[in-house]
């Protein structure tokens, strides 16, 4: 639920059940540079504050076969610096860090081998160990990071998707032309050091991961629930994929899909937006034009039976059940899907709350998410809830059912649909407000849509759906040979 997130992540008030009133799209100005880059500009004065947050449409989804992880990675890479920040001397670091990848190769291939001779590998680890402090000499630790605090920085961050990656970061407004200077150099000269290093961490990363129930049972239900598509991939990716990853790998990964045209820059805040086209044309103009190239995607199979898989873990049980629905293309269909889900799971007037929570005290809770672990391909809708003792996940299950099946053949209330639509227009009202939640809406709308003003547009489609049409979506989209149900049970004694 985008806009109900909106709505939320603002705190968005409670508003008596009126139509909703008619919501026009801020003023943004679009710059689109020669060399294909896109930027959204949005003037907002309410403090001297500039929001930034940089797309790039490159997810784990992108990730080439058996490197797995890369997208993940390359985000850590990133904040590593360039060719001038970071190094003290990138001229005598470069020629250890093209060692150390010849190093990284030699290990691969023995580790492929059917009997790996562990002398040899000892031997390799040991020179790319004495490479890594020998260049980590050069290393000027965090030298990014403390620059942007120096200037005063808020929110510096990054986060990889299954879609996307994107670098975020609040500025004071007159740090402007220091952030073109610092992101179009990461853009055009990023330098992947501390590479195998940092492939360390991420390693340490996914074995915390492996032991939170809810991390083992969300990849569970995504590897049962997509076949062949790389949406059953964890975004951090597999293990034995991310030990093999080389620096190489990172770069041949940011050449095909780093590339200017496959980047969106939402800016907002305090910020004239001439003088902000004008200093993007001077810093990210110079930047080449050059292809995005995507690895071929293998299409899902349409799934004809219920899957169902347990995940054994000494944990509280959860219950996960999954629909597999279109891609977001339509923005009507998207409309009616966002009403279902609302009307099931959005805050405590919602039918999950006031039934399994509140009514029944089935669940401690319960929830949807109508587009998971994406929005470029078909995805799946899902329902979440955690029984409340003593009892089971099984009868939890049949209660979930019975409510969607509600939805199938008993009208929607005028007074759910009114509600549902003031809610997600407060949300976006007050969204407004937030220079960091507008440029994320903004920002990612444009790069996963191609429409930075979507959500606008789905409020409009919003007052347009009928009980009618919620009805013959869900009878559509709750169909049992496309759900996959997936479910924490405790290790038999």
């Amino acid at each position: 639920m985008m806009l109900l997130a909106v709505m939320l992540f603002c705190g968005a008030p409670a508003m008596a059940q009126t139509a909703a009133p008619a919501v026009k799209p801020p003023t943004v100005v679009t710059v689109k540079l020669q060399n294909g880059m896109t930027a959204l500009i949005m003037q907002n004065k309410i403090s001297p504050v500039i929001s930034f947050d940089m797309f790039i449409r490159a997810g784990d989804v992108d990730s080439p076969s058996a490197k797995t992880g890369i997208a993940h990675m390359l985000e850590h890479m990133i904040f590593k610096g360039t060719k001038t920040i970071g190094t003290s001397n990138y001229a005598g670091e470069k020629p250890l860090l093209d060692k150390m990848d010849n190093i990284a190769v030699l290990i691969n291939k023995e580790k492929a081998k059917e009997q790996p001779d562990t002398k040899t590998l000892t031997d390799l680890n040991a020179k790319l160990s004495a490479l890594e402090t020998e260049a980590g000499k050069y290393v000027v630790t965090n030298e990014l990071q403390k620059a942007y605090t120096a200037m005063g920085a808020v929110g510096l961050n990054a986060s990889t998707n299954n879609d996307y990656t994107n670098y975020i970061v609040s500025l004071p407004a007159n740090r402007l032309e220091a952030w073109m200077i610092i992101e179009s150099d990461r853009m055009q000269n990023p330098v992947f050091r501390e590479f195998y290093k940092e492939r360390s961490v991420v390693l340490e990363e996914m074995r915390r991961a492996k032991n939170r129930p809810d991390n083992a049972l969300w990849t569970a239900l995504l590897g049962t629930a997509f076949i062949s598509h790389p949406y059953r991939t964890p975004v951090i990716g597999w293990t034995s994929d991310v030990e093999s990853l080389t620096r190489p790998d990172a770069e041949a990964f940011y050449k095909s899909l780093y590339a200017p045209a496959n980047a969106t820059v939402a800016i907002v805040g305090d910020v004239d937006p001439a003088k902000t086209a004008a200093l993007l044309k001077k810093y990210f103009g110079r930047i080449p034009a050059r292809p995005v190239i995507y690895p071929s995607h293998t299409k899902e199979e349409i799934q004809k039976g219920e899957r169902r898989t347990a995940v054994v873990f000494d944990a509280e049980p959860e219950l996960l059940i999954a629909y597999k629905k279109a891609a977001r293309s339509d923005l009507h269909y998207d409309a009616v899907v966002e009403l279902i889900s609302g009307i099931l799971s959005s805050g405590r007037t919602s039918r999950f709350y006031k039934t399994l929570v509140q009514d029944k005290q089935l669940a401690l809770d319960a929830d949807t998410y109508d587009n998971e672990p994406g929005e470029r391909f078909p995805s799946l809708f899902v329902l979440s809830a955690q029984p409340k003792a003593p009892h089971t996940v099984a009868e939890l299950e049949a209660a979930l059912y019975a409510e969607v099946d509600k939805l199938k053949t008993e009208p929607v209330t005028q007074w759910e649909l009114d509600k549902l639509r003031n809610q997600l227009v407060s949300g976006l009202l007050q969204g407004m407000e937030s220079n960091y939640g507008m440029a994320w809406t903004l920002g990612y709308n444009q790069t996963i849509n191609g429409d930075w003003s979507r959500n606008w547009k789905l409020l409009d489609e919003l007052a347009k759906v009928t009980p009618q049409e919620i009805m013959d979506t869900a009878k559509q989209l709750f169909v049992r040979d496309t759900r996959t149900v997936a479910w924490i049970e405790k290790p038999a004694k």
